[in-house]
């Protein structure tokens, strides 16, 4: 027996242990971080991605002009009513397909050699590149010349009355 008239003590049962569970998300083990990037590295990673910006925006540039010129030729033809027909309507979506990404290309090449020497120096090299596609694309497809106009808006040149006479035609 024990002092007291107690009875022995019996040892405690040990706990039981529950099943292990899974942290909640966000609450496990620290992801470690990467590395911080070298100083140079960090500025090839920034002028890389602002060289692929400029080519992307340029790249939207050119081929507004394209479809520009293109806009600016069929409206041409369509205000003279000079191969505006099924068949000149179709040959200018055609060539609209060709003309939008080309000149989205062109201005792109035209950046990319240009920007070299000063970035703006490359941006006024791609409008004026792009000036001149437009207005060229515009003499050569939008005014058929010695095809006869219907509309009687126009003279025997096909050029529309709000065609600048300044601008070449």
């Amino acid at each position: 027996m024990t002092r007291n008239d107690l009875p022995p003590e019996t040892p405690a049962a040990a706990p039981q242990a529950s099943p292990p569970q899974a942290p909640p998300p966000g609450f496990g083990p620290p992801v470690p971080l990467p590395p911080p990037l070298p100083p140079a590295a960090m500025a090839a990673r920034a002028r890389r991605r602002a060289l692929i910006e400029g080519a992307v925006v340029v790249a939207l540039v050119g081929a507004g002009a394209g479809y520009l010129a293109h806009a600016l030729a069929a409206n041409a033809r369509a205000y003279c009513d000079a191969a505006w027909e099924a068949g000149g309507r179709f040959g200018m979506f055609v060539q609209m397909v060709g003309l939008v990404p080309g000149c989205a290309v062109l201005a792109v090449l035209v950046w990319l050699l240009a920007r070299r020497v000063h970035p703006m120096v490359g941006v006024a090299a791609v409008l004026l590149v792009l000036a001149v596609v437009v207005v060229w694309y515009f003499a050569t497809e939008g005014t058929p010349a010695g095809y006869r106009g219907d509309s009687g808006l126009c003279g025997p040149d096909n050029v529309p009355l709000w065609w600048p006479g300044w601008l070449p035609s």
